[in-house]
């Protein structure tokens, strides 16, 4: 019966990663200026997922994850982490601000490709 519950209470978070599209742009073919940095933290999870938004077209939540080579949602163990992978990707930060709407104390990030 214990089983059962927990399969239920926790059905929706395996679901949510399993299904969804994610976007496939490579970060340095990007033709854009500026892009959002939004990390977030999955309920019981130590690292993180990061979302980009560069003006794309909202298709879903699961939209606008960053990728790996295999296709896998890349997890970083905080948001120093991630804002490191950008700038290994060719992004400096602009601006940094909190994240209102979630009522917890996650960031924003406002990033712009590097001048070379």
């Amino acid at each position: 019966m214990i089983r059962k519950v927990l399969t239920l209470m926790l059905f929706p978070f395996f679901i949510g990663n399993v299904m969804g599209q994610i976007s496939e742009v490579n970060l340095k073919d990007l033709d854009v200026e500026y892009v959002e940095v939004i990390t977030s933290r999955g309920f019981l999870k130590k690292k993180m997922t990061m979302k980009l938004d560069y003006g794309q077209e909202n298709k879903g939540n699961a939209d606008g994850y960053v990728i790996g080579k295999n296709k896998e949602i890349l997890e970083f163990n905080s948001e120093i982490d991630a804002l490191n992978f950008m700038y290994s990707h060719g992004y400096e930060l602009v601006a940094a601000f909190p994240d209102i709407t979630k009522g917890d104390s996650s960031a924003r990030y406002i990033m712009r490709k590097r001048k070379e």
